[in-house]
This record gives C-alpha cells, structure tokens and sequence, in this order.
C-alpha cells in the first residue's frame, strides 16, 4: 500500500504495477505459473516479454511469468519513453538499431522496487 501511495502521482509507475500484477494473476488463473518460479524465497519476482521480435532466455521461461498484450505495452511504452529523452540529450543514438528486439526481463522486488533490463540480440 505504501508503495502505491509513493506512486500514485506517477502514471507510468502505477501503470507498470497494474500490468505486473495482471499478469500474474493471468499465469495464477490459469495454472500456468513457471515451473521453477522462486519469488517466495528471494523476494524478487521476473517477468520475460513476449512478443514479435522478442526472444526469451531458456531460464526465464522456467523461474519467470510471461509478460504478453496488453501488459507488454506498458513495458514498451517505458522503453520508448526513456530512449527518446536519452536521444534527446546525446547527440548520438546511444541505443542502436540492434536494441529495437532481443529480450526483456523484469524483476519486482520484494521491496516496490522492479527494475527493467533489455538485453540486444545477438
């Protein structure tokens, strides 16, 4: 409750939460949680995209939730949003074409804190 109180005021934050949330309820309901999923003993949640030009890491699809549409686009929502104020502020693109796919992982801490990584294709 704190946290959603610390974020309230931050539309993408409580949007992010919202999407987390929704989609392990989705996995939960349909009795599709991952098979080595650890979140009860490290406090730290992950969640791999799913979609058109992403991959996931083999591990991930064993201990992580699956982050598909709708949900997904909030994380990419997030993506595009902090690229453009870093292309904004570097005169060059620090992001290359190489990082428009590959993979994302989530991790939600048990803390309210969630970080995203985006990892390039090869």
């Amino acid at each position: 409750e704190a946290h959603m109180e610390r974020t309230a005021n931050v539309p993408v934050c409580a949007e992010l939460e919202e999407c987390l949330s929704k989609s392990r309820q989705s996995a939960e309901d349909a009795n599709r949680c991952p098979p080595k999923d650890r979140s009860t003993d490290c406090g730290r949640t992950q969640y791999f995209g799913v979609g058109p030009g992403l991959r996931a890491n083999p591990r991930w699809r064993q201990a992580a939730f699956p982050l598909v549409d709708p949900e997904l686009q909030t994380v990419l929502k997030i993506k595009a949003a902090v690229e453009a104020r870093v292309m904004s502020l570097l005169p060059c693109d620090p992001f290359n074409s190489r990082c428009s796919s590959g993979e994302v992982l989530v991790n939600r801490y048990g803390d309210d804190s969630a970080g995203v990584c985006w990892y390039p294709s090869p």
